[in-house]
């Protein structure tokens, strides 16, 4: 820092990022920020992003959303605020019920308005001095505190949207507990820079629309003049079709051009000097390039897409709908031997007077020049796109069910990573009059989580394609792609139910996942699925404690595991309005309501039912995204199988690698309960 002010940084700073559109025009997605340094008067800012520092209390229930940091304009809420890798993000929500926050909606879906930012308090920090005695100062525990819509225009030299910042020391200083409202300008002011936006946008559509419609006419006529260049011989039926959809489409000039070239290539196969001339004609007499080596391209793209599209088909990859789209392709209902030698003749291989054995040889190992230019370039290549393709369908089609109560995070390697729950914070002190307060921390919890690599090889021989055994490259990745998610399922289960049904032991206290003694998450007894014994566990989940400060956490259960020999009896109780098997006692009775009607989601996983206390043990879980419970963790965010090919070494055909790698942990007793039920 500057020489004299070296003094606490502790205080509020803001930083501004572009909005940006999500699927619904009425929504928005903003980073709010990110680990890129900031020029500020003490130092080079720069922020960390991880659980451990940001401060997420007031974040975890959204932000307020004001008009530049005023607290007296709200104009709606930002919502769902999570860490994304080392960003913070957000959805942005306007309030139909303030005129302000309906104003600002419209500036922001009009592009007049698309910067948010955040203000943070910095609560701890670090300060490092480099060789030139600049200094950077890293954030180590920061708290998100509200959103702003900020009309100012950012600094764009960084590549993102950013708050100036003069990067001088201000003439007044804001300690711990004061505002800094950045130098955005006043309310006023910037009330007053959106009224003349919106003074100018009418001006600006009316402009638009004189633009459009001129550009609309050039691009007409240029059409005309491309297509009136071709002499009539080269004119037809699919000639007229291609002009109208050049036409209608609002495809450009050069597109255009492309398109053509590609109907007369395709209608007359070889260069004549004939093609050559309306080649020529086409792009406006330039002579200084080939046209066909464009034409080639697409041609080659297209047929790479023809090829794929036709095995697809046969193999039932797309719907009756898509499939009736390729009616007409000249691939279709082709073997894949005659799929190979179409591939083959295109690409100048010489595979004449060869037998489909042999034929299959030359095209599987790449032999002859390849022309394609772009995308898939061999026929081991095709063949791999439409083996991932089923892969990926086995892959979402698989009877798995951890994915419906588990958190599915990101690990960035294979080494162990720590996972730190946070407990929340202990009571407030009375505080007398003159007396100082006390510092308050919460406690945190960590468990572990390690990547595994999980995978299989498989082949397709050559002697599978001679026999056009469609089975080869689409069932069996197919069946491969389910296997993958059945070994994730496998084992979140298998960790679930370990030693003997009590689950793994936690880091936290070296206690079982379930424990009626030290963790209050299990029942030993015996009992099925009924009103009474699902008042036990959920007055159990709501009445674990905070570590910190002793206070229930009021945990609701969200869903009821249970095996398949369970399934009925969960599902007719939590669909009936009044107590299905009529239990007696405090509650109960056959008329008596059900006060877990449709209370949870009902999850039936058919392998609980062979692990231990299989067909009598059942689960209550929490809320994966407000209760620490399990987490799946897939290596680098990947979260579906790779598939890996290569020419056939220990078979005659191509081999492939499924791989899959993901970890899981269990994070916390709190949010689990288990009843033995035998």
């Amino acid at each position: 820092m500057p020489d004299g002010s070296k003094r606490s940084i502790k205080g509020e700073q803001t930083r501004t990022f572009r909005l940006e559109r999500a699927a619904d025009p009425k929504q928005f997605t903003a980073a709010l920020s990110s680990e890129l340094p900031v020029e500020r008067w003490f130092g080079s800012e720069v922020l960390r992003h991880s659980a451990e520092s940001v401060n997420m209390e007031r974040a975890s229930r959204g932000l307020p959303l004001l008009f530049n940091h005023d607290t007296s304009l709200p104009i709606g809420r930002a919502r769902n605020v999570r860490l994304d890798g080392n960003k913070l993000r957000a959805e942005i929500d306007f309030s139909p019920n303030s005129e302000l926050g309906r104003q600002m909606a419209a500036d922001v879906e009009g592009g007049f308005l698309d910067e948010v930012s955040i203000r943070y308090s910095i609560d701890e920090y670090e300060t490092t001095t480099d060789k030139a005695g600049q200094d950077t100062v890293t954030i180590t525990r920061w708290t998100p505190l509200e959103a702003s819509i900020a009309p100012v225009p950012a600094d764009h030299t960084v590549g993102i949207g950013r708050s100036r910042d003069s990067g001088k020391q201000p003439k007044e200083r804001l300690m711990d507990d004061e505002k800094d409202t950045g130098d955005a300008g006043s309310t006023a002011g910037n009330l007053a820079v959106v009224t003349e936006l919106r003074g100018k946008r009418k001006a600006d559509e009316e402009r638009g629309a004189k633009n459009a419609i001129k550009g609309e006419r050039d691009r007409l006529a240029e059409l005309n003049d491309i297509f009136g260049s071709v002499d009539t011989r080269f004119r037809g039926d699919d000639f007229d079709a291609l002009r109208e959809k050049c036409i209608v489409d609002g495809i450009r000039a050069d597109g255009a051009r492309k398109l053509l070239l590609d109907l007369i290539q395709g209608n007359l196969p070889e260069q004549t000097p004939s093609t050559r001339q309306v080649a020529d004609d086409i792009n406006g007499g330039t002579r200084g390039r080939d046209p066909f080596v464009t034409a080639g391209k697409d041609g080659g793209d297209k047929m790479v897409e023809g090829i794929s599209r036709s095995i697809e088909v046969r193999a039932g990859l797309v719907d009756k709908a898509e499939a009736a789209k390729d009616s007409g392709s000249e691939y279709k209902g082709l073997s894949m031997v005659e799929l190979a030698r179409a591939f083959a003749l295109r690409q100048g291989m010489n595979v004449r007077g060869l037998s489909p054995y042999q034929m299959l040889g030359v095209v599987l190992k790449g032999g002859g020049r390849r022309d394609i230019g772009s995308g898939t370039e061999d026929f081991t290549g095709i063949l791999a796109n439409v083996s991932s393709k089923s892969l990926l369908k086995g892959w979402e089609t698989a009877a798995t069910t951890y994915r419906q109560w588990v958190r599915i995070g990101n690990l960035s390697d294979f080494k162990r990573a720590n996972r730190t729950g946070l407990s929340g914070m202990a009571l407030l002190d009375e505080v007398p009059e003159s007396a100082e307060y006390k510092y308050g921390k919460p406690s945190d919890r960590t468990e572990f989580i390690t990547a595994v690599k999980y995978g299989k090889l498989f082949s397709i021989s050559r002697e599978a394609l001679v026999n056009d055994d469609l089975n080869a490259f689409t069932q069996v990745p197919m069946m491969m792609g389910r296997a993958a998610d059945l070994t994730i399922n496998k084992a979140v289960y298998d960790s679930l139910t370990s030693a003997s049904g009590l689950g793994p032991t936690l880091n936290q206290d070296s206690v079982a996942l379930f424990n009626s003694a030290t963790h209050g998450n299990y029942d030993a007894t015996s009992g099925g699925i009924t009103v009474l014994n699902l008042e036990v566990g959920r007055g159990k989940m709501a009445l674990q404690a905070d570590p910190t400060n002793a206070m229930p956490l009021n945990i609701v259960p969200r869903y009821l595991l249970v095996p398949s020999a369970l399934t009925s009896a969960a599902r007719v109780l939590v669909a009936s309005e009044k107590d299905p098997v009529g239990s007696t006692g405090a509650i109960g009775g056959a008329t008596t309501p059900n006060q877990f009607y449709n209370a949870f989601t009902v999850i039936s996983e058919a392998y609980l039912d062979g692990r231990t206390n299989g067909a009598t043990a059942w689960y209550l879980l929490g809320d994966q995204n407000m209760t620490d419970t399990y987490e799946v963790g897939f290596l680098n965010g990947q979260q579906t199988p790779y598939l890996e090919s290569k020419n056939g070494w220990d078979v005659d055909g191509v081999e492939y690698k499924v791989r899959i790698e993901a970890g899981v942990a269990a994070l916390d007793y709190r949010g689990v309960y288990r009843k033995r039920g035998a």
